[in-house]
């Protein structure tokens, strides 16, 4: 168990790494990006990626403090429940800055840019059917480059949401940033503590 925490800190410095945001190619001919709007998209990206960067680089610091006061015999639950609440609000600040960020990046685009962009979130809805329609063998699996096939983009195109420390917010990341897998909130009432064992 020791090894694991120290290989936990060790990657910590990874997870809490800003990624430069760029638009793929793919994205801006299908949208018909001009260059100021692919621009500004990219600077709007990388600015929120650089505050998640930090946020996430000060809930690293506050789950330290957390161990710390966990460790710590009597302890103290006032001290705890700041550092929790504080995880909390850098949470929803998070939360509201990609809610933020999403409506200024949409607002760059044009009204025919919207439509092609509403198209491919309804194409979107579709994936779980798609999924199933494998599952009772009526399609051949895909393969990572393939659903590109499903909402007509390359591959290239297609972002996942990076869950920071802590938080139920995404972030962009590309999906081929394999340091950025999603993790889970942990479990904080005691409902489900019995279930964690």
């Amino acid at each position: 168990m020791k090894g694991l925490f120290c290989l936990f800190l060790a990657l910590a410095p990874l997870q809490a790494q800003s990624w430069s945001v760029g638009i793929p190619d793919s994205l801006i001919t299908y949208l018909a990006l001009t260059s100021s709007q692919a621009g500004q998209l990219a600077q709007n990206n990388n600015a929120y990626s650089e505050l998640v960067s930090r946020k996430n680089s000060r809930i690293y610091e506050v789950q330290s403090e957390i161990a710390t006061e966990t460790a710590k015999d009597p302890i103290d639950p006032s001290a705890l429940g700041v550092r929790y609440m504080e995880i909390e609000l850098i949470c929803r600040d998070i939360k509201k800055a990609g809610d933020d960020l999403r409506k200024n990046n949409t607002a760059l685009l044009t009204e025919a840019q919207k439509v092609k962009l509403a198209a491919l979130e309804e194409a979107m809805k579709l994936a779980p059917v798609y999924t199933a329609a494998q599952n009772a063998n009526l399609l051949a699996g895909i393969r990572s480059g393939d659903f590109s096939a499903i909402i007509g983009i390359p591959s290239a195109a297609v972002f996942y949401q990076k869950w920071p420390a802590a938080c139920n917010t995404p972030s962009a990341v590309s999906i081929y940033d394999p340091v950025a897998m999603p993790t889970p909130r942990p479990c904080r009432d005691a409902s489900c503590v019995d279930k964690q064992k």
